[in-house]
């Protein structure tokens, strides 16, 4: 059994901030979990009060609910990759993909909690298991830090036991953790996000896509008015559009370009809205967009206030076309001209 230590340790609050940054900057990483983890700590003092016996216990079920919060979205709304290696999905990851699969609603809140039960309980065999079993994947690694050519571990935050499934908050990092959340908090963000863009290469807005467990989408129905007075057909297969089934559609995705800025907006019908879905249409489209905004930069206010936020310097052109090829490169599927004419 782990022995739990009640007394304070003579470590001091910068002690305990220089073992945090240097895990985060400076520990061997295979992919992010350690920033789930710290994140996870960060989060479970923030929302808990002092336990009157000092020591407070989370539990390895808490830390799989928080894994499964962080990483769907990232997984399933913008399709993050968490590890260099291409042969070897993290465990958290491909639970998600079991469970859920591609056909998930926009929200975490919108899932079935019969899933989100499963999914816990595989995360929690996967990534919170055994030592002996190396199925507990980031807790005992978690404060491990590099010595010269060792990772060697220093027990500074907590201790943790396997067979109970639990980590043992120490008191000085309970307080240090929820004193310093928000601090803390970015520095994780900002530290994850820093791992991803090396992972990620061309995925734009790294930080605000990690930084909440369920985004929610901004109604588009202000630019379906704006743009309803220039435009009377589908953008994808230019039949007359109706009102009650006219779209607004991101050109380029949504879940990889994060923002609903004007110039990535068009008018599409509902089937065709729906067969492009999360993909993106051809160069003869992309072609269009760029002809569209010229001819619309000057008759639409809003459309040019995207455009010139693009560049200021009005060469806007070399932008939206590195955006795309930027997310063909990242992987996203092409949907043909052909598929929009077919009824």
């Amino acid at each position: 059994k782990i022995r739990l230590d009640t007394q304070r340790s003579s470590r001091s609050e910068e002690d305990m901030k220089q073992l945090f940054l240097s895990i985060l900057t400076r520990g061997r990483k295979d992919n992010t979990y350690k920033f789930a983890l710290a994140r996870a700590l960060l989060d479970y003092a923030k929302d808990s009060t002092v336990n009157t016996t000092g020591i407070q216990e989370i539990s390895y079920q808490y830390l799989a609910s928080k894994f499964l919060r962080y990483y769907w979205h990232q997984e399933c709304i913008f399709q993050i990759k968490q590890t260099f290696h291409t042969k070897s999905t993290p465990q958290v990851v491909q639970t998600i993909r079991k469970v859920f699969g591609n056909n998930t609603p926009g929200s975490f809140n919108l899932l079935d909690p019969k899933n989100i039960q499963y999914a816990e309980k595989r995360i929690l065999a996967t990534v919170f298991g055994h030592a002996r079993s190396k199925t507990s994947l980031v807790v005992p690694k978690f404060q491990k830090v590099m010595k010269g050519q060792r990772a060697l571990e220093t027990r500074i935050f907590y201790n943790y036991d396997d067979d109970e499934k639990k980590i043992y908050l120490k008191p000085e990092a309970f307080e240090f953790f929820k004193r310093n959340h928000a601090i803390l908090s970015r520095v994780v963000l900002v530290e994850w996000a820093k791992y991803l863009e090396k992972v990620n290469d061309t995925l734009p807005k790294l930080v605000a896509k990690i930084e909440k467990d369920d985004v929610k989408r901004t109604p588009l129905g202000n630019y379906k008015k704006i743009f309803s007075k220039y435009f009377e057909r589908c953008f994808y297969c230019d039949n007359s559009l109706r009102w009650k089934e006219t779209h607004v559609d991101h050109f380029i995705p949504w879940s990889y370009i994060f923002d609903d800025n004007e110039w990535n907006l068009v008018l599409a019908c509902k089937e065709c809205n729906c067969k492009k879905s999360n993909s993106l249409a051809g160069d003869e489209f992309l072609k269009e967009l760029i002809k569209r905004n010229e001819e619309y930069y000057t008759e639409i206010p809003k459309l040019q206030e995207s455009l010139d936020a693009l560049n200021r310097e009005g060469v806007w052109k070399p932008e939206i076309n590195n955006r795309y090829k930027n997310c063909i490169k990242y992987g996203f599927r092409i949907v043909e001209a052909e598929i929009f004419n077919q009824t």
